[in-house]
This record gives structure tokens, C-alpha cells and sequence, in this order.
């Protein structure tokens, strides 16, 4: 079977998928999902850009699905604690394009906190990312060259993160 697991977001989303069989897992394709505001910023009308933010995110995501035959899912649910308004707005339409995507292509999806992929992966709920961060990087680490700015390779990482609890803890993962 074939497992995408995401990091959502809007600027940046990290997606990663593997072949599951067997017990044996593969790395078959890890990306990050970039958009940018319009440079025109005033001549285009922000609900507008956003729009067209929030299109590009999901083609992208459906193309990934139908190019790599994912049939299952597991998403980190981005947590509410959003330092502004804006930044919330920002979290729930990218929780939302995921939503679409796997329901729009039938995918049973396993949906986590940052919290309890922590707590499966290192037993601590409150633990701060970093950890997390640096295990994904242990066991992953031709991503260190494919994703060389940390600021993009962190979104891969936590999709990974997601993935590996999946793994664990997720019905996803069962044949």
C-alpha cells in the first residue's frame, strides 16, 4: 500500500509517501508544497490570492496522489494556537485542502496533533519539536542534501514524523 503523510500548511506543506508491504517500508517521494503571496500585492485583492494559494496547494496535492497511487493517509491536525488571526486562517483552509484532497480520492486517513506524534514518538506529549525534528533527520538523512534550507526541510520532517507515528500508533498502516 501507499502511505502520503503531510504536514499541513499553505506556504509550505511537506509531503512525503511510501510503499508499505510486509512490514517493510520505502521512501518513494518527499516534497515540499510551496506557495507565495502575489508580488502584485496592490493590485490583487488578498481573498483573491488566497484563493489562488489554496487552488495551487491542492492540485499539487491531488497530482502527488495520483502520481504516486497513494491509497491512504496520515496528516498532522494543526493545532489552534495560532499566534494571529490571519495565521489561523492560514492553518484551517490548509487543513482544509487536505480534507478535500483524501476524501476526494477515497483515502482512509489517520489525523494526528503535534502533541501525540511527539508523545508516540519520544512518550512525551509536551515535549518541544526539536527532538522530533532530530530523529526524522537521524533516520532520514539524504534529506539533509535534497531539503538543504532548514526552513523547508522542517516541513518534510514533520511529515515524516507523522508518517513514523502512523506507523506505530495509526490504523493506516494495517493490511
Amino acid at each position: 500500500m501507499r502511505i502520503m503523510a503531510v504536514d499541513v500548511g499553505i506556504a509550505n506543506m511537506g509531503v512525503v509517501v511510501f510503499e508499505v508491504s510486509a512490514g517493510q517500508r520505502c521512501l518513494v517521494h518527499a516534497a515540499l508544497i510551496q506557495t507565495e503571496q502575489d508580488p502584485r500585492k496592490k493590485r490583487v485583492r488578498q481573498a483573491d490570492d488566497d484563493i489562488r494559494r489554496i487552488s495551487s496547494c491542492y492540485r499539487q496535492l491531488c497530482d502527488s496522489i495520483t502520481t504516486h497511487q497513494v491509497t491512504r493517509a496520515a496528516v498532522e491536525l494543526p493545532t489552534m494556537g495560532a499566534q494571529s488571526a490571519a495565521a489561523l486562517k492560514y492553518l484551517v483552509a490548509g487543513a482544509s485542502v487536505v480534507a478535500c484532497a483524501v476524501i476526494q480520492h477515497g483515502l482512509m486517513t489517520d489525523w494526528y496533533s503535534a502533541g501525540e506524534v511527539r508523545q508516540i514518538l519520544l512518550g512525551k506529549w509536551t515535549s518541544s519539536k526539536q527532538p522530533v525534528l532530530d530523529l526524522m533527520e537521524q533516520r532520514y538523512p539524504c534529506l539533509l542534501t535534497q531539503f538543504p534550507r532548514k526552513a523547508e526541510r522542517e516541513h518534510v520532517l514533520d511529515a515524516l514524523a507523522v508518517f513514523e507515528a502512523a506507523l506505530i500508533d495509526g490504523n493506516v498502516c494495517r493490511e
